[in-house]
Order: structure tokens, then sequence, then C-alpha cells
């Protein structure tokens, strides 16, 4: 495993186990916890799926659904909505937990 990979799953780790960073119902939010309506809009909060967007990229989205969660492979819509589904439907702890243990398992953390 290159640096990048490693370095890129730990920033989003960072981002979405800091709960004033992560967010539920909605990719990302504003400071004030308002919907992102433009481009202008800051993003300040995040979602475990635009976390992974913003550092990895969709491949490491398709990756994590279907390693960890156990969505089939080359469904890449199906893996983006089971990796959203679990964001909003579980505790904070929760989605924290599925980071650390995957990246402890896969030796980025």
């Amino acid at each position: 495993m290159s640096y990048y990979p490693k370095q890129a799953f730990r920033d989003v780790f960072a981002l979405v186990s800091d709960p004033a960073k992560w967010c539920q119902g909605a990719n990302c939010l504003t400071a004030n916890s308002a919907p992102i309506r433009s481009p202008a809009d800051v993003p300040a909060k995040w979602d475990a799926l635009a976390a992974l967007h913003r550092f990895c990229g969709s491949s490491w989205v398709t990756y994590f659904a279907r390693e960890v969660m156990g969505v089939p492979p080359n469904q890449k819509a199906d893996a983006e909505s089971e990796l959203r589904e679990f964001n909003d439907t579980h505790t904070h702890a929760e989605v924290v937990e599925l980071f650390r243990a995957t990246g402890e398992r896969e030796g980025w953390l």
C-alpha cells in the first residue's frame, strides 16, 4: 500500500471521527448545519460517503462498501446507497467503529 491511500484513509477517518465534522441526512453541510446550495457554500460537515469521495475518489467508495459491507461487485450505485444508508441509520460511534476496524485491518491506521 502506497503512502497516498494510507494517508487519504487517515484523512477520511479524522474527518468522520470528529462529531463536529460529521453529519447525517446530507452529503455535506455548512458550519451552521445548512445544506450546501451553491459553490460559495463551504462544507464543514461530511457524511461517510462524501468524506470518502473528497479524499479518496469513487473507486474507494466501491471498495469500502464491497469489502466492508458486503455489497456485490460492480454495483457502484448500490455500494454508494449502502454506505449512505449505514451512515444515516447508525450512530456516530457505529460509523467511527466501522472506519476504525477497517483501517486497523488494512493497516491504514
